[in-house]
Formats: C-alpha cells, sequence, structure tokens
C-alpha cells in the first residue's frame, strides 16, 4: 500500500531550539534563579493536581530537568516562587484544598532530588472565598529568612522552621478586585523589605498599581512616584512584573514600549539604555545573577505588532540591552475570524475560498498561501444579515458552488442565491420560502446536467430528503420525484448522525451523495442507492474528504481518523494508501492522540487542477499542508 504524507505549504514556519512546555494556565508557572544551580529554573504544573516538572536555563539553552511532578490537591491560584535561602531551594506557593476541602498554603520546593512539600504548623494565610483567584500574594524576605503572605484578609509569615504567625490584619488593602495578572513580589535588599504589587480600582474608581512594602513592622504604600501614565490597564486584566535585583533592588519590567524601572528609595527611576520589552501580559520574571540576563516567561503576547495579546508559550532573554525569543510564536489563521462552523469551495484553477456561515465574509487564499479578505465581514449586511435575522430560527449560509461559466454562488438556508462580481455579493433571488429555513443542507454543481443541486438538511429538527435544482435568476425548484429514504436516517440517536457529502464523480459521470454505508447516485432529479462492498468498514460516519479526477476517472476517500485513503465505487470499495500526518504538524492543546487529524479535518479542499488535496489548520497560521493524490489515483485505475 502507498505510503503517503501531507507536506507543510504556504508561509514558512518558525524554527526554535526547543523549550518549557506551557503550563496548563498560561501564567501557571515559578521562573527564579536558583541560586544551588547558578540557573534560573522553571518550574510548572503539567496536570491541575500536580507540581515541580522543572528545566534549567543555562543563558544559551533550556533542559529538562527529568523530575517527576509531584501530588498537591486542589490548587486555588496560580503558582507562584522564589529562590529561599533558609531551605536553599526554589520554592513554589499555592492554596490548596485539603481533605476537608479547605483552603491551606502550599510550599513545593526543587531539591536536589527533585520536588518536595514543605511542611508546615499554625494556621496559615487564608483568603477571602468571594475573590475567585485574586487577593493572595507570595513574597520572601531574603533578610529575615521568611515567607511572605499578603491576603484580602491580612498578611501571614512563615519562619524557617515552617510555623505560620499572622502579623497584621488588613487595614488599608485594597478590597474591590485585583487583577490577579499583576500579582507578584519581589525583595528589596537596599531597603531591607519585602515588595508586593498588585492592580485594582482606587477610590475614585480608576486603575492604579498599589506597591506596598513590608519590613516586618510596617506595612506602607508608596505613591508611585515617577510611574508612567496608563501602566495599568484594567480592562486588559495586565499591569508591570517585578523581580529582585543585586544591585538596584527591585527591577519594573513595563512592557513595550516603557521597559525597565528600577527603585530607588521610594520612587521609581527609569533605567539607563532601557530595552524594549515584548508588549502584552501575564508574565513572570527572573535575573539571572551569575549572567546577568533577565528571563521572561510565558503570557499573554502580541502576535504580531497591534494585535490583541494571546496565550504564547515563548520565552524572552534580555542580555547587554537586547532581546532574543526562545519558542515559536503560534497565531490563529484568518479562517479562525470565520463562523465556528466553515464552508470551504474550490474553483476551478484552484482558487480556494472559505466562509462562516453567519456572515457574507468571503477569503480567498492567494498563490502564496496568505488568506486574503475578499468581502469584509460587515461589508454587506444590509444584503443578508445572517445569525442577526430578525425572524424566528437560526439563518445560515449552507454552502458554494460554481458553475459551467465560472460564476461562484453562495447560498442561504433561507433560499438566497448570492452571485459574486467584482469583490462583492450581489443578490441573484430569494428568499424562497420553499426552502423553509433548512439546517445543514448540501450543495454542489452537477457538472453532468450542468446544474446547482441541493439535498437535504434538517426542518425543524427532522431531517430532509428533499432535492432542490437551481434556476439561476429565478431561484429553487423542488423534483416531485419521491427520494428513497437514505439507510442512515433510520439509525437510532445512541448510534450517533452521519454526515453526508454530495460530490461530482467523473467516473460516473453523475452527482453522487456520500453517506457512511451507502451512496446515491442522482438520476435525473432521484437518487438510486447503492451500499458498494466495505465502504462502511472503511468509512467514517462524518469525518471524510473526498476527491474525484476526471482524468483516471476514479474516486478516492479519506479517513480523516485513520489516515487511510480508499478507492470508492459502486461495484466496491479497496484501500489503495495510507497518509501519515506532517512532520511539523502543531496539535492543538485540547486534541488527544487518539484523533490527530482533527485539526485538519474540518477545513480542506480538493484542488482538481493539481491533483491534491489541501487542508489549513484554523488555529495555527502557518498549519497549511497539501497531500499528492496522483500516486493513489493511478493506483485504485489498476484495481
Amino acid at each position: 500500500m502507498l505510503e503517503l504524507k501531507w507536506t507543510h505549504t504556504g508561509p514558512a514556519r518558525e524554527r526554535s531550539a526547543p523549550v518549557p512546555p506551557k503550563a496548563p494556565w498560561i501564567a501557571d508557572y515559578v521562573v527564579a534563579f536558583d541560586e544551588g544551580r547558578q540557573e534560573v529554573v522553571y518550574l510548572y504544573s503539567p496536570e491541575f493536581h500536580q507540581f515541580g516538572a522543572a528545566w534549567a536555563f543555562d543563558g544559551v539553552a533550556w533542559r529538562d530537568l527529568g523530575f517527576e511532578a509531584i501530588r498537591t490537591e486542589s490548587p486555588g491560584l496560580r503558582w507562584t516562587g522564589h529562590w529561599d535561602t533558609s531551605r536553599e531551594a526554589v520554592v513554589g506557593w499555592n492554596l490548596c484544598r485539603d481533605d476537608k476541602y479547605e483552603l491551606v498554603a502550599c510550599g513545593v520546593m526543587l531539591t536536589a532530588d527533585g520536588p518536595k512539600v514543605i511542611e508546615t504548623t499554625g494556621d496559615g494565610p487564608q483568603r477571602h472565598e468571594g475573590f475567585g483567584e485574586d487577593g493572595v500574594i507570595f513574597a520572601y524576605d531574603r533578610g529575615r529568612e521568611v515567607t511572605v503572605v499578603l491576603t484580602k484578609l491580612g498578611l501571614w509569615e512563615l519562619d524557617a522552621r515552617g510555623a505560620w504567625t499572622k502579623k497584621r490584619d488588613a487595614e488599608g488593602v485594597p478590597q474591590g478586585d485585583w487583577a490577579e495578572a499583576c500579582h507578584c513580589a519581589a525583595y528589596d535588599g537596599n531597603g531591607e523589605r519585602v515588595l508586593f504589587l498588585l492592580a485594582a480600582e482606587d477610590e475614585n474608581e480608576d486603575d492604579r498599581l498599589f506597591a506596598f512594602t513590608w519590613d516586618g513592622e510596617t506595612l506602607g504604600l508608596l505613591d508611585n512616584e515617577g510611574l508612567p501614565d496608563g501602566l495599568i490597564t484594567g480592562w486588559m486584566n495586565c499591569g508591570p512584573i517585578a523581580c529582585t535585583h543585586p544591585e538596584h533592588g527591585v527591577v519594573l519590567h513595563c512592557g513595550n514600549p516603557r521597559g525597565f524601572l528600577r527603585l530607588e528609595g521610594d520612587a521609581w527611576v527609569p533605567m539607563d539604555a532601557a530595552p524594549m520589552a515584548p508588549a502584552g501580559q501575564k508574565f513572570r520574571l527572573a535575573y539571572d545573577e551569575k549572567r546577568e540576563l533577565y528571563v521572561l516567561g510565558p503570557g499573554d503576547l502580541e502576535a504580531e505588532p497591534g494585535e490583541y495579546p494571546k496565550e504564547q508559550a515563548v520565552f524572552h532573554v534580555c542580555e547587554d540591552g537586547g532581546w532574543k525569543k526562545l519558542g515559536v510564536t503560534k497565531a490563529e489563521s484568518p479562517l479562525k475570524e470565520l463562523w465556528s462552523t466553515r464552508l470551504h469551495h474550490m474553483a476551478p484553477g484552484g482558487n480556494w475560498f472559505a466562509m462562516g456561515d453567519f456572515y457574507l465574509h468571503l477569503l480567498e487564499r492567494d498563490d502564496e498561501g496568505v488568506w486574503q479578505e475578499r468581502v469584509g465581514k460587515k461589508a454587506q449586511q444590509d444584503l443578508w444579515d445572517g445569525g442577526h435575522s430578525p425572524k424566528k430560527g437560526t439563518a445560515a449560509l449552507a454552502g458554494m458552488a460554481t458553475d459551467a461559466d465560472g460564476v461562484l454562488r453562495a447560498f442561504s438556508n433561507e433560499g438566497h442565491v448570492l452571485v459574486l462580481e467584482d469583490g462583492a455579493w450581489v443578490l441573484e433571488s430569494g428568499p424562497d420560502e420553499l426552502m423553509k429555513r433548512r439546517m445543514w443542507p448540501r450543495v454542489a454543481f452537477d457538472r453532468g446536467a450542468g446544474r446547482i443541486v441541493l439535498w437535504g438538511g434538517e426542518v425543524r429538527g427532522r431531517r430532509n430528503n428533499h432535492v432542490f435544482l437551481l434556476e439561476p435568476g429565478k431561484g429553487w425548484k423542488q423534483s416531485k420525484k419521491k427520494q428513497p429514504k437514505p439507510k442512515a436516517f433510520a439509525r437510532k440517536k445512541n448510534e450517533g448522525s452521519v454526515d453526508y457529502t454530495l460530490y461530482f464523480d467523473h467516473g460516473l459521470g453523475k452527482l453522487v451523495r456520500l453517506g457512511y454505508e451507502e451512496i446515491g447516485v442522482l438520476e435525473g432529479e432521484q437518487f438510486t442507492l447503492a451500499e458498494p462492498a466495505r465502504l462502511g468498514e472503511l468509512n467514517h460516519e462524518r469525518w471524510r474528504a473526498v476527491a474525484s479526477d476526471p482524468e483516471t476517472k476514479q474516486t478516492l476517500v479519506l479517513n480523516w481518523e485513520d489516515g487511510t485513503v480508499f478507492r470508492l465505487h459502486p461495484d466496491g470499495c479497496e484501500p489503495v494508501a495510507k497518509i501519515a500526518l506532517p512532520d511539523d504538524f502543531q496539535l492543538p492543546t485540547h486534541i488527544d492522540g487518539h484523533f490527530g487529524y482533527r485539526a485538519l479535518c474540518d477545513d480542506w479542499v480538493y484542488d482538481e487542477s493539481a491533483r491534491k488535496l489541501r487542508s489549513q489548520n484554523p488555529t495555527d497560521q502557518w498549519g497549511q499542508y497539501e497531500v499528492d493524490l496522483s500516486e493513489a489515483f493511478a493506483a485504485a485505475a489498476k484495481l
């Protein structure tokens, strides 16, 4: 059997040396300088109830320390941490629920042999239950060798022996929402004090940075002298991030374009030749004392300047006044800007069009693999308003088709027929009550009869078996022929639904409807049913792609679930090839190994002119792939 493979096409993907994996939540990690290892370490939670997997950075590359994470019960916060001089280890802290479902402070230290839970005594810090995940900040006072925790209920300390003591109540601490992306703390060696940073609304309901200092006796509030305007953007839930510095005491990373500030007394001062920092939010920052560099961890970043920040599992290193990125920036394909149900069409000559089903938004992929906008999302809402239709039920697009003259049309489930002319949609006919607002019908151009055919869908929640023929300029005509009921219509609910594909079969010279165990061949205006041998064995109920070749007259079906390609013919089906996933394929985080093709199978077209199946991963801008089916067609022709 042939072994075929998807190959990457379109713009080249970024390349990078290996970096640590992303934590389940982008900011749920600890990054700190390990004074024992003399390297920055990254501790993260590979699963919700685990913590302590670790990587180390030697100034050039990351390496996995090979430690297994330990169980930590249910975490109530994102992990934060620091170097603990009394325990001679980097320590991560969280509030976790114990066997009584009560939140207790949990510390995990990274020893030479791996992560280990810190044993404590006494009543530890408490969090106000009405404030979700905000309202708790862990810090470490290197001068007094105590862990300090500030919450909306007060301030606690943990000594080197592991005993908790409440030091004061929450007087003066903001009780409104804290922007949790800004929670951070650092030790100010110059002032011999701990600095807590949080973003919240002040008494005037304006967003501001609150910088509290604690020296073991007094909780003070800095007046933010020297901070630039607009540093806190509450609607973005972001703000600056601080870290301990051996010379400057505390350094504040303010993001692009402000760079770094240092704390001098109680005022913030711009650092000389402050480098431009990456734009985004939810970072964690550490300073490597040995190599004199900053390591900025993953967070929400702009994939491109001006874009809304989104999760990026990349690291940034600042050395000698310049930033270097480690890891690959991910960006969604423009297809994600379409509605969740996307429609695809390959016009003769290789023009790949894509639409969502709620708007007239139209994209076309150019020769370089870049998606170009042909019709804007809201450019023609006056023509058809899709999901905002005032009628009861749901208005949606049903599909696209190109006729023998190369005219592209789009069709709504209300009977609208729209023609693309000079980059804009023109209403040719409709709406049409004949359609009865059917959901998810199938539409295709019947080359043999020179007509556009629409079949099936659901009307008022019931499967429909009607055939409609388009009369250009006039609208739809329903076939009066009684249609044989598809076999899958009799399936029980617990057996799952069957998806249908309507395509023109070059071998038969007719329009064919592919189901699961059965096909329907359109003879005149009526389908004739057939059950090709082995179809149900090789096929998939929903996840499949169909390609028919005018040269060899063969039709192939790709089973997306396992990569099997088989020849489809009324007399029987035979496997002819296997298609493997591409080498650089980037699986979305929600995809498991049992269904690896899931990120490709929703957005594909068959390019008949090139005999290639093309696909675009909607979650990955650079995830464009193609597979040449020429050999598979030739193999099918020999059967």
